[in-house]
């Protein structure tokens, strides 16, 4: 099996520094047209790919979201929800995110796989679906400072969905 291309090797092949390599990929307006082109096609003649692992070592983000699969409960609101995870999967790729969906037992074990996640830097962020009032998941991403967002509302009983503290997104039956 062929070794795969690294930055080292298409730069050593190039005559040129890795930092040339990575700031074609990742800035390429600072880098000469001549230059850029010629990493560019060494680039796709390699089949060469960055290294997630290597970039999430650099930039400490992950580009990784997390969402707990919940169980399918009924027709509508599970085809909805269905629906909703197949545009945010498509989204997140389009913008070099992943999404990472995992299954719990309960409220609990979610917000204990959260805590694992995030301090594990497997995760960027959050999206929560089956929202409810009180809702203690609002509180301990926000206290533990991982970003999220909402699908459902926020539920407040004392603000405005208008005026809560975090994005959220819900449909109207």
């Amino acid at each position: 099996m062929p070794r795969r291309p690294t930055l080292e090797s298409l730069a050593r092949e190039l005559g040129v520094s890795r930092q040339t390599i990575s700031n074609a990929i990742n800035r390429p307006e600072i880098v000469a047209p001549e230059t850029l082109a010629r990493v560019k096609a060494a680039i796709e003649a390699a089949q060469y790919t960055p290294s997630r692992a290597a970039r999430q070592l650099r930039t400490r983000s992950s580009r990784t979201i997390g969402l707990r699969l919940m169980p399918n409960f009924d027709g509508i609101n599970g085809h909805i929800l269905d629906l909703f995870i197949h545009e945010l999967a498509e989204q997140a790729r389009r913008s070099d995110y992943r999404l990472l969906v995992f299954a719990a037992e309960d409220t609990a074990d979610e917000i204990s796989e959260y805590a694992h996640l995030a301090a594990a830097r497997e995760i960027d962020g959050v999206i929560l679906t089956s929202t409810t009032a009180q809702d203690p998941r609002f509180a301990w991403l926000s206290e533990h400072r991982v970003p999220f967002a909402s699908f459902g509302r926020p539920w407040s009983t004392t603000t405005p969905p208008e005026e809560a503290e975090f994005p959220w997104v819900d449909v109207d039956g």
